[in-house]
């Protein structure tokens, strides 16, 4: 048996002039990491790591964020916790198939298993 873990790469589409929707997970376009309480500096220009996050998923345990300045939430992504699958990875497969439908993946976003 083989150890997997999912991540999720979510990337923001900003426009200017236009409200700014929720990203994945409850984080807000616009709001500021810091703001989270579960939220720190990595010590990376405009790179977060947080802990948990507004709306979590329990096959998720960790949320790096990019946010710049001026144009808000860039890119999110989510670690999963590691699993067990089968040689030919049909575990993660189906796993990562579930969890886009349950987080709503859409456009500008994919789930990445490895």
């Amino acid at each position: 048996m083989r150890t997997w873990s999912i991540a999720v790469f979510a990337t923001t589409l900003l426009a200017l002039g236009t409200a700014l929707a929720d990203a994945p997970f409850g984080f807000k376009s616009n709001a500021h990491p810091a703001d989270y309480d579960y939220c720190e500096a990595t010590g990376l220009v405009e790179l977060y790591k947080c802990q948990s996050s507004p709306r979590p998923h329990s096959a998720f345990d960790l949320y790096f964020l990019h946010y710049v300045d001026g144009l808000g939430l860039c890119k999110l992504s989510a670690v999963g916790k590691s699993f067990y699958t089968d040689n030919y990875g049909s575990k993660s497969r189906k796993t990562a198939d579930e969890l886009a439908q349950q987080i709503g993946c859409g456009s500008g976003m994919a789930i990445v298993s490895h």
